[in-house]
């Protein structure tokens, strides 16, 4: 690593400061800022008290981009303008029919109110800009994107520019990618370590919204308009016809409530993992037409 801090050095003369210390030797400096291993680096922008744990390539280019988003912070700061400089709409991808991008941006400000406060099921990839695998991986997460659209959302976060929380999350390579439940916390994201393909991320995020599907209501089917009214927008319905309780018993009728409750919970799981069948409410009757 130390020839390409030597090109960083050199290449931001006269614009930024860029040092060094040695922790086995001066072990004092280092012990305010929580160093852990080596190389660390950290970033002191505006605030010298909190600098910020660099976690990007640790090549020159890479350095400088944080440099420069840095320095977009600090002049913002001085214009009084709250915020940390994100530019918005940087994200360009694939659109939906009234030209949204399918893929969400995400930024420090909108994070916790997007993912963290939302009903939804997310995907969240972390990329930096200049990284071969995240340019590799962006035609497969944008059709995946549009694949998933009303199941789960999809988004990305710029890990150069929003590394308040990119460190939350541990971001230590790109792309990262982690699963939100609804309702999640910090704790609750899950690791994606499946395939980089738009079918492995579409079968992954299925399988987690028949995870989180509740199972299909059931309705006693008391007349055959109960019956039309529950199936006639439906592309699967299940009937199951029970015996009468005097014919049956308590226990016996029951046990086929069993049976009638795991169907729905497999057919619910294997008709939406599928994604274009549509769930009907299971049907059950204790009176034969």
């Amino acid at each position: 690593m130390a020839p390409e801090y030597m090109k960083l050095a050199n290449a931001v003369q006269g614009f930024f400061k860029v040092g060094a210390v040695d922790m086995t030797q001066h072990q004092s400096v280092g012990a305010p800022y929580d160093i852990k291993g080596f190389p660390t680096i950290k970033i002191f922008g505006t605030n010298k008290k909190k600098p910020t744990l660099y976690t990007g390539a640790r090549t020159a280019q890479g350095m400088i981009d944080i440099l420069i988003n840095e320095m977009r912070k600090t002049l913002y700061s001085k214009l009084g303008v709250s915020g940390s400089g994100e530019s918005g709409g940087s994200y360009e991808g694939k659109k939906t029919g009234d030209g949204k991008n399918v893929v969400i941006e995400l930024t420090d400000s909108n994070f916790d109110q997007k993912v963290l406060h939302s009903k939804d099921l997310w995907l969240v990839e972390f990329y930096a800009p200049w990284c071969g695998h995240c340019k590799a991986l962006k035609p497969h997460w944008d059709q995946a994107a549009s694949e998933l659209h009303g199941k789960v959302k999809l988004g990305a976060l710029d890990a150069t520019v929003h590394q308040s929380t990119a460190s939350r999350f541990g971001i230590q390579g790109f792309p990262t990618i982690k699963y939100f439940a609804p309702g999640s916390s910090d704790s609750d994201a899950e690791d994606y370590n499946g395939g980089r393909t738009s079918a492995d991320i579409v079968e992954y995020a299925l399988a987690k919204v028949a995870e989180n599907m509740p199972a299909p209501e059931v309705i006693e089917a008391l007349s055959q308009d109960v019956v039309d009214d529950a199936c006639k927008e439906k592309q699967l319905c299940i009937v199951a016809v029970l015996p009468h309780i005097l014919d049956c018993q308590s226990k016996c009728r029951n046990d086929y409530l069993k049976v009638r409750l795991l169907w729905s919970l497999t057919i619910a799981n294997y008709a939406y993992g599928l994604s274009k069948f549509a769930i009907c409410r299971l049907q059950y009757s204790s009176h034969l037409p």
